[in-house]
């Protein structure tokens, strides 16, 4: 209703309608100072009040009745900037809720286009944001306690409980059976099992032979696989050699998912019957928008998270198998969020799930890239780069960070996995599809790459699946460049 409209005019019409408010005033807004359109009205709790919320007009006007909204979060003083206490019998030292300094609010200098400093964190936000990390509503939840003597007396009931069903040791052989035995062996000749020579794990090597590919227009779409070039694979059976050795990673099959989550939590479970039908080794999850006080955690997988503390929005994590030995490690960037692991293998394969924000500056991400790449033989980083470049994105205009990237890649000679099908469909039917979410990889030259369209985000999941590594024969002619991309045509 009009902010001008009077107070007691809006009582009397709710008088008629047989509901008595106790009183009715106008909201004014805290910034302006201004009346707003928005009536604030008290009243008892009883039957006769309750059907406020069915009118659709009063005072020959359409209204909308809704409750008010309570505060999200602990409370917290406006002299102090402390939280569980209110501001009226407040005797602490003031602090300043925009710039953190020991003074009052209202005698801040700061203006509204000026950074805020948390007098908490010293993060940039204001000491209000509901996001920061010394928020009690953000603070990790404590561990369950467990009592010392129940769990003494359970693990000792597992222990007799295992004594009990334990199977006694098999009897000696008696000289009977024995004889039985020697005349078997006597009669037929010695015939070794297959089990004992065959190998605990059965793989075919491939050699592959990379071939000139040759000239394809720019319409043409090349097939989603990390090169450009035609393979030729020739089979062979034979057996490893060392049966006994466990299978490396890249003996089998590893598959590696990228996906651009834009905020996991409400996506927990289609995110779940996504790995129960693809069954992936490891997830890399960009814009988690996790906090530290949320959980993630899914059966025979570890979460390795990075969430960021300073503002809403962000955070990167990586899931992978228990059943694969590994163990993470931090590496500071500037312009990008990563979350970083180790496979523990023969030569140890690093992955890295980054996002750089489209906001951040293109020149720093060039450092950061060689600060995780720097002395490691195999390393693989892949997620959301906001780069676009004709080389691996052609449906999109090309972007600063995507020159930079293109460039980098070519001098460095990385190779760059991606796929021909575009990873983000925009909601807006004014942006073009791009291909944004990709991977870079050193020490690493068989991968295959495939766009999925599942889950619910405007980034479509990367797989990425990394094979056994095997002999690459160069072609005596006109070699591909070092990533299969001719960077003559572009």
């Amino acid at each position: 209703m009009p902010a001008d409209m009077p107070v007691n005019e809006v009582i009397e019409n709710l008088e008629e309608l047989g509901i008595h408010p106790k009183e009715c005033r106008v909201l004014i807004n805290r910034k302006t100072g201004q009346p707003m359109p928005i009536f604030f009205v008290f009243l008892e709790k009883n039957e006769d009040n309750r059907n406020i919320y069915n009118l659709k007009e009063l005072c020959f006007m359409k209204i909308v009745v809704e409750t008010m909204r309570g505060k999200i979060g602990p409370a917290q003083c406006y002299r102090c900037q402390g939280f569980f206490h209110g501001s009226r019998f407040c005797t602490r030292n003031p602090k300043c809720v925009k710039c953190g300094k020991p003074h009052l609010t209202k005698d801040c200098t700061k203006t509204k286009n000026e950074e805020p400093t948390c007098c908490h964190c010293q993060g940039n936000h204001p000491a209000n944001f509901l996001g920061c990390p010394q928020n009690p509503l953000n603070r990790p939840p404590p561990p369950p306690e467990v009592n010392f003597w129940e769990e003494r007396a359970r693990i000792k009931k597992e222990m007799q409980e295992a004594a009990k069903n334990k199977i006694p040791p098999p009897a000696p052989p008696t000289s009977q059976q024995n004889n039985q035995t020697e005349e078997t062996s006597s009669s037929h000749p010695p015939q070794t099992s297959s089990s004992t020579h065959q190998p605990q794990t059965k793989f075919v090597p491939r050699q592959v032979q990379m071939m000139p590919s040759k000239p394809q227009t720019r319409t043409q779409e090349t097939p989603s696989s990390s090169r450009n070039v035609s393979l030729n694979r020739t089979e062979a059976t034979k057996p490893r050699e060392n049966s006994e050795d466990p299978p490396s990673l890249l003996d089998t099959l590893s598959q590696l998912v990228t996906w651009y989550a834009d905020g996991v939590l409400q996506k927990i479970p289609e995110l779940e019957e996504y790995i129960d039908r693809h069954d992936p080794d490891v997830i890399a999850l960009q814009e988690t928008f996790l906090r530290p006080c949320h959980s993630l955690n899914f059966p025979n997988y570890i979460t390795y998270r990075n969430d960021r503390r300073t503002h809403r929005g962000g955070g990167t994590a990586i899931i992978i198998k228990k059943s694969i030995a590994h163990h993470s490690i931090e590496i500071p960037t500037n312009s990008i969020q990563n979350t970083t692991i180790v496979i523990e293998e023969t030569h140890n394969i690093t992955i890295c799930s980054i996002y750089r924000p489209p906001k951040q500056p293109p020149q720093a991400l060039i450092p950061d890239l060689l600060r995780i790449l720097r002395n490691r033989t195999k390393c693989f980083i892949v997620g959301d780069y906001n780069a676009k470049h004709q080389t691996w994105s052609p449906h999109s205009t090309i972007n600063q960070c995507g020159r930079v990237l293109n460039k980098f890649i070519k001098n460095c000679v990385f190779l760059l996995s991606y796929s021909s099908e575009p990873t983000i469909v925009p909601y807006r039917t004014n942006q073009r599809p791009a291909t944004i979410d990709f991977g870079i990889s050193c020490g690493l030259d068989n991968i295959l790459v495939e766009t999925q369209a599942e889950l619910s985000s405007d980034h479509n999941p990367v797989q990425f699946i990394i094979q056994k590594q095997t002999t690459v024969l160069m072609p005596k002619t006109a070699p591909p460049s070092p990533i299969g991309i001719d960077f003559k045509n572009y």
